[in-house]
């Protein structure tokens, strides 16, 4: 049986064997202050999606793990700096299917990951590794010559307290 039909906005009183409550109709979800833009320093744009408009392919490295690589740092020789903040997938092996977040790399040496993978890959177990962002003008032009793409206002002064 329906008692009611709303959101509760407000509980006005609770007892043992009763409470009040205020009861709002659907339509205060018109009352929440959504922007419709929103004005931040950093591109809004997920790297390689439709807004962003760069083709994951031409910003990819594709190679194998080497050896002694460790559940939180894969060994490969293509490994760049541009590779920081970007992600690294494994097509064979253990790992097969896998996308993990790239933290740091040592260019030529091995990339560092954010969050270790479930089990270590074997030496030769191919992967793709992609370009990192970090969703700064300077990089959207020098690393990515995208800046007719980027979404943000770098300019806008930041937030200042009242004394």
């Amino acid at each position: 049986m329906t008692l009611f039909h709303g959101r509760v906005s407000t509980v006005d009183e609770v007892g043992r064997t009763k409470a009040r409550v205020t009861v709002a109709n659907d339509l205060v979800l018109l009352d929440v202050d959504m922007p419709r833009n929103i004005f931040a320093p950093t591109c809004l744009h997920t790297l390689y999606d439709l807004g962003c408009g760069i083709p994951a392919g031409a910003f990819s490295t594709n190679d194998v793990a080497g050896a002694g690589s460790s559940a939180t740092l894969i060994n490969f020789a293509g490994a760049q700096a541009a590779h920081a903040q970007g992600s690294l997938i494994f097509s064979m092996g253990v790992n097969a299917g896998l996308r993990v977040a790239i933290k740091s790399v040592v260019a030529g040496v091995s990339a560092t990951l954010m969050y270790p993978l479930p089990n270590a890959p074997a030496p030769g177990d191919a992967l793709t590794a992609f370009w990192g962002c970090d969703h700064t003008m300077g990089t959207c032009q020098a690393k990515f010559d995208n800046l007719a793409n980027f979404r943000a206002f770098p300019f806008v002064p930041p937030p200042q307290m009242a004394v």
